[in-house]
């Protein structure tokens, strides 16, 4: 039996699933779904480092030893890719502490520089963790 199509979809011939193919389709994604939900970040037993000393850290540039592509860094931009961190005089209006300077330039001449400005809010600098998102963004949307 043909598929069902839409008067829509019908130049594009673009099918409509029978219920039994929806169902299933359904059916993993809820799975899908309730297995991601189980696994647990960070797992257990993971630990960052204690006695973590964050004036060091942003004392001078990070520089990338290797560097996978991202859909915000492609291979074609990944050279000198390096990361700036430095603590601003006051906290932003989202409570920002530290600007972060993303910078990396094209492969090919004549290297072309491109960079980012983010902020980033300290969580426990004992250990290490900050929250990093553009600084317009509300810290409880913030990555770590």
């Amino acid at each position: 039996q043909a598929p069902q199509v839409s008067a829509f979809a019908e130049n594009r011939r673009i099918p409509y699933p029978d219920m039994a193919s929806l169902a299933r389709a359904v059916s993993l994604m809820v799975a899908v779904g309730v297995s991601g939900s189980l696994v647990t970040c960070p797992p257990p037993g993971f630990a960052t480092v204690s006695g973590f000393d964050l004036d060091t850290f942003v004392s001078a540039p990070w520089h990338v030893q290797q560097q996978m592509e991202t859909k915000y860094l492609p291979v074609s931009q990944n050279r000198c890719v390096r990361a700036v961190y430095q603590r601003k005089p006051r906290k932003n209006f989202w409570g920002y502490e530290i600007a972060v300077t993303n910078s990396a330039e094209d492969v090919a001449a004549p290297h072309a520089k491109r960079g980012a400005g983010l902020c980033a809010k300290i969580v426990d600098a004992e250990n290490g963790k900050l929250k990093v998102a553009p600084c317009a963004i509300p810290p409880i949307l913030a990555g770590p």
